[in-house]
C-alpha cells in the first residue's frame, strides 16, 4: 500500500471527488491535507482531481510515500482547455495531476525533458505534453499486450515551434483529410479474402500467439503499393477497391509522393504486437522520411479499440486521420471490438507545402 498526502489552501471547507488512473479511489481530508492510501502503478501516474464544494483551491504539495514533488506539480493541467495550473475553482473544476512512482525516477525524468527555468509558467504554451493513461485489458491478451497497456515508464514532450516536416519528435499531427469511411469500410468486407491472400506478412507478426488462447490473432496486412528498385508496383486492381483509389489518387493530387500503401486488417480479439517501423533509418528507398511521413485513416474501428504509442498515449482515432510517426515511436494495439476494423496506412515523402496543406484543409 502507497501513501499519497495532497497538501493544499483553500478559504472554505472543500469536498471533493479524486481518481487515480480513471478509477474512483477512496481518500480523507485531515486539515488542510488530502490523504490517500492506494496501491500506486509503477511509471506515470494520473490523479484527477473534481472540486464538489468550495470555491477555489489551491494545491502546494504532493507527496508519494514521503517524498515530495512540489516543483512537477506545475506539469498539473486542466483537461479543457490544456492549461497549466495548481488551482481549482468553480470556472475549472478538475484539475490532472500526473506523478510517478518512484519519486526519484518521476523527479529524474522530469528534469531530463524540461529545464527547471520553465517550471512555474504554463508549460503547455511552450510544450506539447503527452501523457499515457493506463488501462487494464482482458486478460486473453497476450502478456505483452496486458503491461504495454497498464504501465507508461515515461511522458513525452514535444517543443510547439518546431517545424512539423521531419520532427521526429511529434508523435502524431491531427490532419483534415476528406473521405468516405462507410464506402471503403463496405468495400473492404466485400473483399475481405482479397486483402487477407496478400503476399505481405508484417514482421511483428513473428511474435508467439498466446499459448492459452490460440484463437487470438495476429494482423493482416495487405500491401497495396510498394516499390521495387525504383518502379512502383500496384498490387490491386482499381475496379476491386474504387474507393481505396480515389482516396489514393486524392493524396497524389495534393503533389505528394507515396512510398508505400497498405491496408491493415484486425479482427475482434486480435492485436499488433507493439513495434517500431524504422523505415528510413533502415533503407535508402525511404531517406528523407523522419517525422510524421505516414497517414494513419481508421476505418470501421469501433469502442474497444486502442492505439498506443509508448511513453505517449492513445491516439484518438475518433478524430479521423492523422499523420503518424511509426519510425521513431514504439507502437501495438488491440481490437477488443465486437467487429473488424481496418486501417489504411499511406507512407510518403512529404515537402513542407503539401504537408501545411494537410493540416489547413
Amino acid at each position: 500500500m502507497d501513501k499519497i498526502i495532497i497538501t493544499f489552501d483553500a478559504e472554505d471547507t472543500p469536498n471533493f471527488d479524486i481518481s487515480l488512473n480513471s478509477k474512483p479511489i477512496n481518500f480523507q481530508i485531515d486539515s488542510n491535507n488530502i490523504i490517500i492510501d492506494h496501491s500506486v502503478l509503477f511509471g506515470l501516474n494520473l490523479l484527477e482531481i473534481t472540486l464538489l464544494q468550495g470555491s477555489e483551491v489551491i494545491l502546494t504539495d504532493l507527496t508519494l510515500n514521503g517524498v515530495s514533488n512540489r516543483q512537477t506539480l506545475y506539469l498539473s493541467y486542466y483537461e479543457n482547455p490544456d492549461t497549466s495550473s495548481t488551482w481549482i475553482t468553480e470556472q475549472h473544476p478538475t484539475l490532472v495531476v500526473p506523478f510517478g512512482n518512484p519519486m526519484s525516477w518521476w523527479l529524474a525524468e522530469c528534469a531530463k525533458k524540461i529545464p527547471n527555468t520553465y517550471y512555474g509558467s504554463n508549460l503547455y504554451e511552450k510544450f506539447d505534453i503527452f501523457y499515457g493513461r493506463s488501462i487494464s485489458i482482458d486478460e486473453t491478451f497476450p502478456r505483452l499486450l496486458q503491461d504495454f497497456m497498464k504501465y507508461n515508464f515515461g511522458f513525452h514532450v514535444n517543443e510547439k515551434n518546431n517545424e512539423i516536416l521531419h520532427n521526429k519528435s511529434l508523435p502524431w499531427v491531427k490532419i483534415n483529410l476528406e473521405y468516405d469511411e462507410q464506402r471503403l469500410l463496405e468495400e473492404f468486407l466485400s473483399n475481405i479474402e482479397l486483402l487477407e491472400n496478400n503476399y505481405y506478412t508484417p514482421k511483428q507478426n513473428r511474435y508467439a500467439k498466446h499459448k492459452k488462447d490460440p484463437d487470438l490473432a495476429l494482423w493482416e496486412v495487405a500491401m497495396a503499393i510498394h516499390s521495387d528498385q525504383d518502379k512502383s508496383i500496384i498490387e490491386f486492381q482499381e475496379q476491386d477497391l474504387p474507393h481505396f483509389f480515389k482516396l489514393i489518387h486524392q493524396i497524389e493530387s495534393m503533389g505528394i509522393e507515396i512510398i508505400h500503401a497498405f491496408i491493415g486488417t484486425v479482427y475482434p480479439n486480435s492485436y499488433v504486437a507493439p513495434h517500431a517501423d524504422d523505415f528510413y533509418k533502415n533503407s535508402s528507398q525511404y531517406e528523407g522520411t523522419p517525422g510524421c511521413s505516414q497517414f494513419f485513416i481508421p476505418v470501421g474501428w469501433k469502442d474497444n479499440n486502442y492505439f498506443k504509442f509508448d511513453n505517449v498515449g492513445f491516439l484518438p482515432y475518433e478524430q479521423g486521420a492523422y499523420l503518424v510517426n511509426n519510425s521513431d515511436f514504439m507502437h501495438g494495439s488491440i481490437n477488443n471490438s465486437d467487429a473488424v476494423r481496418f486501417t489504411i496506412g499511406i507512407y510518403c515523402r512529404f515537402t513542407e507545402e503539401n504537408i501545411q496543406t494537410l493540416i489547413a484543409l
